[in-house]
């Protein structure tokens, strides 16, 4: 079996050179698009001699930490990653994404991932997976969003902003009229 040293002493003169080329063309184009899978484990934390509860679609956040160059966010902002655009969950119904940090690269360094999971009484949960083969956000409308200034949130039951400098409480609207909490 040839190793590659052995295979790169076999080729001589011109043909050395470019398949050296090409193989550090291959290897920036597997980093730049590796395939991301990371198998998450999610069970209840107990204490001795306590059993566990049985848990429907209950809120679960992980952060996780992502190597360097597989979710650009070509920007200096992790707040606006457009890598996350492509990530996504397998096994769940609903996922939310947001880059914490990112790499110098402008990489996405650590990802906040949110989303809702099911457990058997002191079961394991191994079916859900952070893939970036995804859509991005999935699973439902996003319920607050980044003005700059401002926070929206919308939960359809009610909507409210919180500004980010000078805060004096929040603004609760609605379709008729405006009412400030706390100035």
């Amino acid at each position: 079996m040839k190793t590659p040293v052995s295979v790169r002493r076999a080729i001589t003169g011109k043909v050395a050179s470019s398949a050296s080329v090409l193989v550090v063309l291959f290897l920036l184009a597997s980093s730049a698009f590796a395939q991301l899978n990371v198998p998450l484990t999610i069970q209840e934390m107990e204490y001795p001699g306590r059993t566990g509860i049985a848990r429907t679609s209950e809120p679960l956040t992980v952060g996780i930490p992502l190597a360097k160059g597989v979710v650009p966010c070509a920007n200096a902002n992790p707040a606006s990653c457009v890598g996350l655009t492509a990530l996504g969950l397998t096994g769940a119904t609903m996922g939310q994404f947001r880059c914490l940090v990112e790499w110098d690269d402008q990489s996405c360094k650590w990802v906040l991932v949110d989303t809702q999971a099911s457990l058997t009484a002191g079961g394991v949960n191994t079916s859900v997976a952070l893939t970036n083969g995804g859509t991005g956000n999935f699973g439902g409308t996003n319920l607050a969003t980044d003005n700059g200034a401002a926070i929206s949130v919308d939960t359809g039951a009610a909507q409210f902003t919180i500004r980010k400098a000078n805060f004096n409480g929040l603004v609760l609207r609605n379709m008729h009229h405006h009412l400030h909490l706390f100035q």
